[in-house]
């Protein structure tokens, strides 16, 4: 049988239910496999899937409540090591039900990920921030398997209002410091007009 380019082939030994003996399950992808007239088969598919990451009111380090909103791609892994995990967790389910367990790992992981930064460091070093999340998001993702693909995050807010004050005054300060250059030049073009 030739594996699908989009699917994994799990190969198994029945139980007498029917369902596979973990134990008995070989995956494989993108090989031909002979099988056995007394094993199993079915499949996974390894396209990639969105789910929705959505934060509200996380706490923060500093105890600010932090929303959060975004895409989440993830995918069933075709890491030969994880392939076996994904074959035990997923092989029998629907992708819904694998949207939700991708959705909780995620939201959950994130949540944490939000608990060790406070706000300003959310808003100030937002890579280290989202570096954070995806790393763990990514590690509890693979105890199904799973593989993250994309993180967009759309929207970053808390509830107290402490990163619309910041960015104001971020922009505020932005402006003052071009008048302050701005008046800086014009002295200086005045100096050296004087002096000619």
């Amino acid at each position: 049988m030739k594996c699908p380019a989009d699917k994994i082939l799990a190969v198994y030994s029945p139980r007498s239910d029917g369902s596979p003996e973990p134990s008995t399950i070989k995956c494989y992808y993108g090989k031909r496999v002979l099988i056995s007239p007394f094993k199993k088969h079915a499949f996974l598919d390894v396209s990639p899937a969105n789910v929705p990451l959505e934060l509200k009111k996380a706490p923060t380090l500093d105890g600010y409540s932090l929303n959060l909103t975004g895409t989440v791609t993830f995918g069933i892994s075709t890491d030969p090591k994880l392939m076996p995990v994904a074959a035990k967790e997923l092989l029998f389910l629907q992708q819904d039900g694998i949207n939700r367990i991708a959705k909780q790992a995620i939201n959950a992981q994130a949540q944490i990920t939000a608990s060790k930064f406070t706000i300003q460091e959310i808003w100030c070093d937002r890579n280290k921030f989202f570096d954070a999340m995806c790393n763990n998001a990514e590690n509890a993702l693979k105890k199904f398997g799973l593989k993250l693909v994309n993180v967009n995050i759309s929207d970053i807010t808390d509830e107290e209002g402490f990163i619309n004050a910041y960015t104001r005054e971020q922009v505020r300060k932005a402006i003052e410091q071009a008048k302050r250059e701005i008046e800086q030049e014009k002295a200086a073009a005045d100096k050296t007009d004087k002096a000619e």
